[in-house]
């Protein structure tokens, strides 16, 4: 056999391993403590719609930092005297897909003509709830269109009353898979999400199973982020919402020692008077808050 027909082979033999390799479905497990796995944590902000009206708030991701949004995650609250409903939903875009199951069995009740309520089973789709050491599959990460975490739909007549709900998310900490695609290839990974209700939700940690070759931010991607930590004289807030906000600054013994605004953009807090040790921080508008520890050198 001569050499240029080895080296044909062995070429040939490499590009199908190669194609072989990037169209396998590859998997990943749910677990923060694995090595494979970049776990970036996130300033666990509070996004809610605790208003009676009609009303919604977002907080988009932005994975692999190219200033276009990958995920974005919507709390709704239209209600009315007639009847209203709650969700939160989630979007993808730029390359980015999440997992959506198909299969959920949920109910609509219903007040019958006798005064008894009524259950009629149904299926309905939902944003797939993941748990630790679950494990998420490429095959599987395909959804972008809006989708529903938690749905509550309701109505108030003089004698029916019609409500569908869709809570399974509401309990504690869970994981949403998704992949992002990045020249020509799949990385997956997991989003940290605890929803305490049907309108509120908080965004903990993301993680992907290798280290994308776009780069991260420094600082976790988050509407919120607060630097540097441990701080000597200045603290830098960015605020990334339209509302203003309010900062408060307390010490160990739970007493307030610096209190001021947040504007959208970048804040400078000057906190050159305060003793150094260890400081909580509490940021609040009418639909975000985030508690935080610092310390001061």
């Amino acid at each position: 056999m001569s050499d240029l027909l080895k080296k044909t082979k062995l070429l040939s033999l490499f590009v199908w391993i190669s194609f072989i390799h990037l169209s396998q479905i590859e998997n990943i497990v749910i677990n923060p403590s694995m090595v494979y796995m970049n776990v970036y944590d996130i300033e666990d902000t509070l996004v809610s719609c605790n208003t009676f009206s009609i009303s919604s708030k977002s907080y988009k991701m932005d994975i692999d930092n190219n200033s276009v949004t990958d995920l974005t995650f919507t709390t709704t609250w239209d209600a009315n005297g007639w009847g209203g409903s709650l969700s939160i939903a989630m979007v993808a875009s730029d390359s980015c897909y999440f997992v959506k199951d198909t299969n959920v069995i949920d109910s609509i009740g219903s007040i019958s003509p006798s005064g008894q309520i009524v259950y009629n089973p149904a299926i309905y789709s939902m944003v797939k709830k993941f748990e630790l050491n679950d494990t998420i599959s490429v095959e599987n990460c395909s959804q972008q269109a809006p989708t529903n975490i938690v749905y509550y739909n309701y109505g108030n007549f003089p004698s029916l009353i019609i409500y569908h709900s869709l809570d399974s998310w509401i309990s504690g900490d869970h994981y949403i898979g998704f992949r992002k695609r990045i020249n020509q290839v799949n990385y997956l990974g997991w989003i940290k999400l605890s929803v305490p209700d049907y309108y509120s939700f908080i965004i903990k940690e993301y993680a992907l199973d290798s280290e994308c070759p776009l780069g991260f931010l420094d600082s976790p991607i988050s509407p919120i982020k607060v630097y540097p930590n441990p701080v000597v004289d200045k603290l830098s807030i960015q605020w990334s919402y339209q509302e203003n906000a309010e900062l408060k600054v307390y010490n160990v013994l739970g007493s307030k020692v610096f209190e001021t605004k947040l504007e959208n953009g970048l804040n400078s807090i000057d906190l050159k008077d305060l003793t150094h040790g260890l400081y909580s921080i509490h940021i609040t508008s009418l639909d975000f808050s985030l508690q935080k520890q610092i310390v001061k050198l």
